[in-house]
């Protein structure tokens, strides 16, 4: 129950300072969040923060950002740009 609040917290905490930079503008760059619309936000068990937006998927190490996009000639890009949610999988 603990680790459970402890991540919930993280993740809290995490949203509002990914928020405050949003309204500053400062996140997005080309090496920062790709869209200013943040849908859905987790963290994974190696300690990444991922970010779904309205244009793309960013994984978040604490310091960089790397993104995700849908390119069609590519086939194993992702298969959308709008990330609405996710499924955390074992």
């Amino acid at each position: 129950m603990k680790r459970l609040l402890r991540r919930l917290l993280t993740l809290i905490t995490i949203l509002l300072v990914l928020t405050a930079w949003g309204d500053s503008g400062q996140l997005y760059t080309s090496s920062m969040l790709p869209s200013s619309l943040i849908n859905c936000i987790t963290q994974d068990k190696y300690g990444f923060i991922w970010v779904g937006t309205d244009y793309g998927l960013s994984r978040f190490d604490g310091y960089h950002f790397v993104n995700y996009l849908h390119h069609d000639n590519d086939s194993t890009s992702i298969s959308d740009n709008i990330i609405s949610s996710f499924l955390i999988d074992k």
